[in-house]
């Protein structure tokens, strides 16, 4: 570092990342050679490494000018930006065909009516336009260029995963919303050869012959065969109109009339590994995971218990979790009724080297208000035992002693 030349106008490099921005005042020493003068820099929080490229380089301007002011007002500047922040806001400015315009002129506008039927479920969150889907979730509502690169993006992503949560849940899921974004999604996934694979007839005659839980109502729906059993052939009958079958596919109604899909134990395996700690896992507990699978349209009789067994065995749920502090082992309850009621009693020694002479320390405790007192001794004789009871416990609290087992059979109190 060198100190500036008061004459020569200092130059300033602004550089930001997404996790950090950083600033530096250099000065030509006159023979075309430059020398820094200050350089500081600052650490992103986790919602500004989510802004763009232009306002991290307006923000590390700002903070390059709140911390560096009295060169600022000293010398001429020349701000070093690659490429200049005029180039990068015109860059990043809105299309004019985009099609969230509409939208935020409508949310915007003061003199003109707003029609709350249309507008009801968007909102503007730091200059951005978000969309409120079904359960209150908030998505934000995308560019078509940003469209593109999310869908491709993570549709590279996930394409060798097994397709049992679809494209567009996974884009939903993610936080982004564009008005195609279902049909484009099915589309991509149709003409992706990895995506649209077939199973193979043996696993198909694998699949067809397997029995699971579903078996007895695809055999009621199809054919109208009951089982053998009473009890159940009783609650086949009872529960039966809650089930339909479309596309040879078995569906449950909800409890708000939305179809779920019946799993199996494999499938529901697969769908609760994939919420709970999948790409887009959130870990999350017991209650939150089983509304989850709901929410994705999935159904199968156990899943409540099995999300339950699913956090309780999960390392990183345990890890992670509030730290119990329930004493490892019962706590010894030691009951008094009141104040310097009952004491206990306790020798400690013999001391090596001696003090004074005094080898022993005799101490009383207080089970109460756990007060205690301590004196030194030279001899633990019964005389000296009944002399420090006297003097400062009985004529000074006057409790009923509590006498340890030490003293019994040592017979300092016999």
């Amino acid at each position: 570092m060198k100190s500036p030349i008061p004459v020569v106008p200092l130059k300033l490099y602004l550089t930001a990342t997404h996790a950090a921005i950083e600033a530096l005042l250099a000065q030509d020493d006159g023979s075309g050679v430059e020398h820094p003068v200050y350089y500081v820099s600052r650490l992103l929080g986790e919602a500004k490494t989510r802004y763009p490229r232009t306002e991290r380089v307006c923000l590390a301007l700002i903070y390059a000018a709140q911390r560096l002011h009295h060169y600022f007002l000293a010398h001429k500047l020349h701000l070093m930006t690659k490429p200049s922040i005029e180039v990068l806001i015109l860059h990043e400015a809105p299309e004019k065909d985009d099609w969230r315009n509409s939208i935020k002129s409508s949310l915007t506008s003061q003199g003109n009516e707003i029609n709350l039927k249309t507008l009801k479920d968007y909102i503007i969150l730091h200059e951005e336009l978000y969309m409120r889907l079904l359960g209150g979730i908030l998505a934000r509502y995308i560019c078509e260029k940003e469209a593109r690169q999310r869908l491709h993006q993570v549709h590279e992503a996930t394409c060798r995963l097994e397709q049992v949560i679809s494209l567009y849940r996974r884009l939903q899921r993610k936080g982004y919303y564009w008005p195609r974004m279902k049909e484009q999604a099915s589309e991509i996934q149709v003409s992706c050869p990895k995506c649209s694979v077939l199973p193979s007839e043996e696993e198909v005659f694998t699949v067809a012959t397997t029995e699971d839980w579903r078996t007895p109502y695809l055999m009621f729906l199809l054919n109208n065969t009951l089982p053998t059993d009473a009890r159940c052939r009783y609650k086949l009958k009872k529960t039966s109109k809650r089930y339909f079958i479309n596309g040879e596919v078995l569906y449950i109604k909800g409890f708000n009339g939305e179809p779920l899909r019946c799993l199996d134990n494999v499938e529901s395996l697969q769908v609760l590994n994939e919420v709970h700690a999948g790409e887009c896992g959130e870990h999350q507990g017991k209650r939150k995971l089983y509304q989850q699978i709901l929410s994705l349209g999935y159904y199968w009789p156990s899943m409540r218990k099995d999300a339950h067994l699913k956090v309780k065995r999960c390392h990183t749920c345990q890890a992670h979790a509030n730290l119990s502090h329930k004493p490892p082992t019962l706590l010894q309850d030691m009951r008094t009724l009141w104040p310097f009621h009952t004491w206990g009693l306790d020798f400690v020694g013999k001391i090596n080297p001696p003090s004074d002479g005094h080898v022993w320390i005799i101490t009383s405790t207080e089970f109460f208000t756990k007060w205690v007192e301590a004196i030194p001794m030279r001899k633990a004789t019964r005389a000296a035992l009944s002399n420090f009871i006297k003097e400062y416990i009985v004529c000074r609290k006057k409790p009923q002693i509590n006498v340890d087992e030490d003293f019994e059979q040592n017979g300092l109190l016999s």
